[in-house]
């Protein structure tokens, strides 16, 4: 099975593109498509999430919890209540980089790459971030890393950390089997993959089961294929709302047609 042409058409993908389009292809449209254009309502829970990653990429590059908070919330320009929540999240991240220091110590770790750009073909072969122009390669699928390891035995770790509230590994399958096909592109001759969300709130680092390169590759592979396929079919039709209990986050709300139908229907429902 090869990639579907309006899956590469629309291409490249990242995990977030892509949670849009199984989302609402109208949200799509204005984010990526044809209506492109920034997102009206911004959310502090967003940007509270870039500055967590901020700051556990810095520390674990080597500067102190403290400091690494001091700059991401610098950079971010957070409001005080932001900045607090920042705060609020000093013992766990400093936990979590604890952990990943004896990881490093106990499994022998070779490679690091924090917060490292990838990208790979329709192929599953490495392309950087951008593709390759020396050899007129696109890149299908990228996305920014969040933290990965190889081992001295070929093992490829990847760790992504999440900044809300805990979600069942499930809801993530997709952004894993993405990552680790990803993973092989990156180091095609390691053995197997482990990936793991760390919930830093909560403190919680939860493992996903670990794979060998053999199965990535022949289920993996095909699996994004027909996956992608399927939530792409509608982008060969009119852009349309999809309301769900995510809309409340959507920064598009206050041009949506569908938002509007369920604003007139609560006003004329005393």
């Amino acid at each position: 099975m090869a990639v579907d042409p309006i899956v590469v058409k629309h291409g490249p993908w990242s995990i977030s593109k892509l949670g849009v389009i199984e989302q609402c292809s109208l949200k799509y449209d204005f984010k990526y498509g044809g209506q492109k254009q920034p997102e009206l309502v911004q959310f502090a829970d967003n940007r509270i999430g870039v500055a967590v990653h901020k700051a556990l990429e810095l520390a674990l590059g080597g500067y102190s919890i403290s400091d690494a908070i001091m700059h991401a919330r610098d950079q971010g320009e957070l409001t005080s209540s932001e900045s607090e929540e920042l705060d609020a999240r000093h013992e766990q991240m400093e936990r979590f980089v604890a952990k990943m220091v004896e990881f490093r110590r106990k499994h022998s770790v070779v490679t690091d790459c924090i917060e490292e750009k990838w990208g790979m073909s329709t192929d599953y072969q490495w392309t950087g971030f951008f593709g390759d122009r020396r050899k007129s390669v696109d890149v299908f699928f990228r996305g920014v890393v969040d933290l990965a390891m190889l081992t001295r035995k070929g093992d490829i770790i990847i760790i992504d950390h999440k900044s809300g509230k805990q979600r069942d590994l499930d809801y993530y399958q997709t952004q894993l089997r993405v990552y680790a096909l990803m993973g092989l592109a990156r180091f095609p001759e390691a053995r197997g993959v482990q990936a793991a969300i760390n919930f830093v709130m909560p403190d919680k680092l939860e493992w996903g089961k670990y794979v060998t390169a053999a199965e990535i590759r022949s289920t993996y592979a095909p699996w994004l294929e027909e996956h992608m396929s399927k939530v792409c079919a509608n982008l060969q039709e009119e852009p349309k709302p999809s309301t769900s209990k995510l809309c409340d986050w959507c920064g598009y709300k206050p041009i949506c047609p569908a938002q509007r139908e369920v604003t007139r229907g609560a006003t004329s429902n005393p």
